[in-house]
This record gives C-alpha cells, structure tokens and sequence, in this order.
C-alpha cells in the first residue's frame, strides 16, 4: 500500500499543481484530483504504485506509428500518468485484486492523442492489468 507522497512523482506533481491552481483546469478534474489524494486516507481502498509504474512502464514501450511521431517511443505526459494512476492503481482492500476503477469515460479535446492514449490503455488493460478474459471497448462519435 502506497501513501500520496510514495507514488509516481509526475503524478503526485501534477495532482499537487491542478489543486493549488498552478496547472489550469476545469472544476471537474479539480475534483478528480481532490478525490484522487483524499482517496489515500481510506481503508476501504488501496493503492497499488507498482501495478501503477509497470502500466506506464508498459506504455513507454509502445511506439507511435504515423504523422511525425512514427516510429517515437509514447512518451505519457503527467496528466496522462495521472488518468493511468486512477485505472490502475486503486484496489478494494478486501479483494486485492479487484480494481476499484472498472469502467472509464474519458473527455478530451481535440489534437490532444486521446485515440493513441486509449489504445494504449486498453492495450495495458488487456496484456498488463492480469485480468483473464479481459474486455475492452473504444467508442466514438462517428466513423471517421
């Protein structure tokens, strides 16, 4: 089990910036980061910084394979590493093995990666997470 101040660096940066209003954002991810570090005091819940740095570890080995970033290692920003720290790094403390984060919605604006970044998880979700049977879905809002 993981304190705040023990997890991944980037992440703990990036969290601390947003809530202290250095990182601009939304008033809902200043939430998410609120619930993220206030998550760290309860029992019920753990956190897994290994499962959390193999994942990200993982995704930095994939490579991007079009436009100038073809044949580029993926390298996550902070913010990425954060939304990769709440899919993977939260367990119930009962079952250790349960993810606490089981479904994911994410919103992100336009020539920001947001395809790339979810193929990446979902491709950590199936290969790294060690869920036999592991089912994962990727929406959009129109074919192209």
């Amino acid at each position: 089990m993981s304190t705040f101040t023990e997890i991944n660096p980037d992440v703990q940066k990036y969290v601390n910036d947003v809530l202290s209003g250095e990182e601009v954002a939304g008033e809902a991810i200043r939430l998410a980061c609120k619930r993220f570090k206030d998550w760290f005091d309860r029992e019920d819940f753990w956190f897994d910084n290994d499962k959390v740095n193999k994942v990200i570890d993982f995704i930095g080995h994939l490579k991007h394979f079009e436009d100038e970033f073809a044949g580029q290692p993926f390298i996550l920003l902070p913010w990425q590493k954060w939304i990769i720290a709440n899919i993977f790094g939260w367990y119930r403390a009962d079952d250790h093995n349960k993810r606490v984060i089981r479904n994911v919605f994410l919103l992100i604006s336009r020539k920001n990666g947001k395809t790339a970044l979810s193929a990446a998880i979902m491709l950590a979700a199936m290969m790294v997470d060690g869920v036999q049977g592991a089912e994962c879905y990727l929406v959009a809002n129109s074919r192209d």
